[in-house]
């Protein structure tokens, strides 16, 4: 089972969540090019959210492959539904369900993709290996997820920087989850009967007003709050923070270190069993 999602499910979130897409969507198709994805194939999207990647995906595949796209949350979902019948869409299929347990049992998969998904869960063997059981024999899977997250700095540096980034930190793994989760999965993935063939680190910097810099402060905008109700920081700090972060952006030679990630990429072995129809 994942962990609660923990912004909320909001427009503002929806329109945060496409902004990201935007902002880190050089490393996301550089790794599907990694994984060898393309015409015909049956993508599995898994921890889909609104479906910003399992449209991409669809136009990669085309009409004559398919994309299973799989969320937890009935509020992404239905909105990827109400998207993909705007677009008319035939080669997406929308499953609402915990990808800890969803039946898998209706599709073949050649290729799985997950981004910011192991990050919110507390057994992601459990998961690699409910997976691989349906996927076929030789098809890949492509993860992009967090590595070394406390990493994240700015310069100038600030302790309230670290503060709020290790209260971030401690949030996910207090519920269960973890922001160093990259790190693991390649054994986990080796232990699921993959063959590692990818790894390599995705590092960017922002500075004042670029996409990398906005997509940081709209997630604080939004999960500070949280923070805050959840007793991980206090609305003293956050306003103290708030004051320091706004003299950032205007000053000169700033920037942002972000979040290190993973870029993964393995193979099932030819010869493995597969459950499909």
């Amino acid at each position: 089972m994942a962990i609660r999602y923990p912004l909320r499910e909001s427009v503002a979130e929806l329109d945060r969540l496409r902004r990201q897409h935007e902002t880190w969507r050089e490393p996301t198709e550089a790794l599907w090019r990694l994984a060898a994805f393309g015409t015909g194939q049956t993508i599995l999207d898994l921890g889909c959210g609104p479906g910003l990647t399992s449209r991409d995906l669809a136009a990669i595949v085309g009409p004559s492959g398919r994309v299973v796209a799989v969320d937890a949350s009935r509020a992404a979902t239905d909105a990827l539904r109400e998207a993909v019948d705007r677009s008319e869409l035939s080669n997406v299929d929308v499953v609402t369900g915990d990808v800890s347990g969803v039946d898998l049992s209706f599709c073949a998969p050649h290729g799985v993709f997950a981004r910011w998904l192991f990050c919110y869960l507390p057994d992601p063997l459990g998961v690699l290996k409910h997976v691989a059981r349906h996927l076929r024999p030789g098809g890949t899977i492509a993860l992009l997820d967090y590595w070394n997250y406390l990493a994240i700095r700015t310069e100038p540096a600030s302790p309230l920087f670290s503060a709020v980034y290790s209260a971030v930190y401690d949030s996910f793994r207090d519920a269960g989850g973890s922001l160093d989760v990259a790190g693991a999965l390649p054994g986990h993935l080796v232990s699921a009967g993959f063959s590692v063939q990818h790894i390599e680190p995705v590092c960017a910097v922002g500075r004042p007003g670029s996409p990398v810099w906005r997509w940081l402060a709209e997630f604080q905008e939004l999960y500070l709050p949280v923070l805050i109700e959840r007793a991980y920081l206090t609305r003293g700090v956050v306003d103290e923070y708030a004051a320091w972060w706004s003299g950032l952006e205007t000053t000169d030679g700033g920037f942002l270190f972000a979040p290190p990630m993973l870029s993964i990429v393995a193979a099932k072995a030819p010869s493995a069993p597969a459950r499909y129809p």
